[in-house]
């Protein structure tokens, strides 16, 4: 049976451990302790096949804004706020992880005149923070799904009014009873989910991937499975035969439930229509490491400017960075910093651009690419 865990940090000591069902059911609760440094440990060992994990964490770790954008999609809110935020952080934005949180429009005795601005909630915590909590859980062979706050999810409906005090009320009387209740309603969405951007959950995509592995050499057994086939009937014939066919499709049953073909006629063709299609789509899945790739880049780059990237080139094995900065140390040190994702990084060329910065090109080596050279 598949289940959920969902851990509600309450404090720096730890919390408590919901074990819930498909359906939302408490099975157990168990208590967990946590130290200074994120180090997690159980009373109970985590031993079932575990569906999806979550974790909620106080409120206190969080800090907010409320602003009016004037804006309902709470996408295009997270895109800004980094932006409206620069100047009431300490620190830049960069080193947050920001969340958007969209309130409810307030009721027409509320509401100053019609259409008045849409309120979002701004909430924040330290990156430094939400990556270590992320490390200790990892370390536990735990990958969250969200990182939500039950606590925030019990008020949130407080700030219609765009009133940040009620996020302190009634939360000293929020019972395990009412927590659990909360904690069920999250496995359905979220109030909140701080795992974006370079935090962001990739499990499913993991998934889909070691799925695609799987269903690649079960297409590997059933063409070696038909190849043994036609030699076989080309020597053998009656009950031998049939049985054979029957293998053959009850493979390819096991592949694609429910499209047991009627018989071994054209399957052959199907196999190789069906493997073009997995290509296609292993190849879309690529583009989640490019992605990973570009967001990797960014973050090598020097906070305040300095150095922009003008164009980038991705293959399977190696990148090409061309951009410009404003000086050679400041080039070197974003080459350094590049150094933690990519090997073999060297500056192949440098130059005055027309901009009258230091043009120049960055050549490395993916991490496939190094362990292929080192076989």
């Amino acid at each position: 049976m598949a289940i959920n865990l969902f851990l509600d940090i309450t404090g720096p000591g730890g919390g408590r451990l919901y074990v819930l069902d498909e359906e939302g059911r408490l099975l157990r609760t168990s208590d967990f302790s946590m130290d200074e440094n994120m180090g997690f440990s159980f009373d109970e060992p985590i031993s079932e096949d575990i569906e999806a994990s979550y974790a909620s964490i106080p409120l206190e770790w969080l800090d907010f804004r409320l602003l009016e954008l004037g804006i309902k999609d709470a996408g295009a809110a997270r895109e800004i706020l980094p932006f409206e935020l620069d100047g009431l952080l300490v620190g830049p934005p960069s080193s947050y992880a920001i969340e958007a949180k969209m309130l409810a429009e307030p009721s027409m005795e509320d509401a100053e005149e019609p259409g008045a601005p849409d309120r979002v909630l701004a909430v924040y915590m330290p990156k430094q923070r939400l990556g270590s909590l992320l490390d200790g859980l990892t370390k536990e062979g735990l990958d969250p799904r969200a990182v939500t706050s039950l606590e925030l999810a019990s008020v949130s409906g407080k700030l219609v009014a765009g009133d940040l005090s009620g996020l302190t009320d009634g939360i000293s009387s929020l019972e395990e009873p009412a927590r659990v209740d909360l904690a069920r309603a999250e496995l359905h969405g979220t109030c909140i989910n701080m795992r974006r951007g370079e935090f962001a959950y990739r499990g499913d995509v993991r998934k889909g991937l070691r799925t695609m592995a799987f269903t690649a050499s079960l297409f590997i057994t059933l063409m070696f499975v038909l190849a043994l086939g036609f030699s076989l009937k080309a020597v053998r014939s009656g009950n031998s035969a049939d049985m054979l066919e029957d293998r053959v499709l009850g493979i390819y049953g096991e592949i694609f439930p429910g499209q047991r073909p009627a018989s071994a006629r054209g399957l052959s063709y199907k196999v190789r229509s069906k493997l073009k299609e997995l290509t296609d789509k292993s190849e879309s899945l690529r583009s989640v490491e490019a992605l990973d790739m570009l967001m990797a880049l960014q973050n090598a780059l020097p906070e305040g400017g300095g150095v922009k990237l003008l164009d980038v080139t991705m293959d399977l094995d190696a990148v090409l960075l061309k951009g410009e900065g404003k000086d050679l140390d400041t080039i070197e040190l974003t080459r350094a910093a590049m150094e933690s994702f990519l090997s073999d990084v060297k500056i192949s060329e440098t130059g005055k651009a027309v901009s009258g910065l230091t043009g120049f090109t960055i050549s490395a080596r993916t991490g496939e690419a190094s362990e292929r050279k080192s076989r």
